[in-house]
């Protein structure tokens, strides 16, 4: 999906000079951006889904698996065995597309105070 994006010339991806195992989509329909992905290493095999954000006016067009895919996609070419993201249980459209990309809920965390509200922090995973 994010293919078409991009052949609309309305999707860029950044790979980091670095390392290579690590990288940046960018999605600029209407000439502003409007979803951004950073997928950066946590451990050596283990890629970490760093920050995911889809714009209100944006969700529900399938942006959102598209970015999850290039980020699983980019993932396996580097060579990492799994995948894992943290998002909180407030979350639900999210897990939906989490689930739908191979994604299973590992642990909830105990509920915290952050963000100024009560979070429910939860880790998922998927192998490559």
């Amino acid at each position: 999906m994010l293919a078409r994006f991009e052949s609309d010339g309305l999707a860029t991806r950044e790979r980091s000079a670095e390392d290579g195992r690590r990288q940046v989509v960018r999605l600029t329909p209407r000439g502003r951006e409007v979803f951004a992905l950073l997928d950066e290493r946590s451990a050596d095999d283990v890629a970490r889904l760093r920050l995911l954000h889809v714009e209100p006016g944006a969700r529900g067009a399938g942006v959102g698996a598209a970015l999850v895919d290039a980020c699983v996609r980019f993932a396996e070419e580097a060579g990492y065995a799994e995948i894992m993201l943290w998002t909180t249980a407030l979350q639900r459209p999210a897990h939906r597309v989490y689930a739908r990309a191979g994604f299973v809920l590992t642990e909830e965390e105990p509920p915290v105070s952050r963000f100024g509200d009560t979070v429910h922090g939860q880790v998922w995973r998927r192998k490559l």
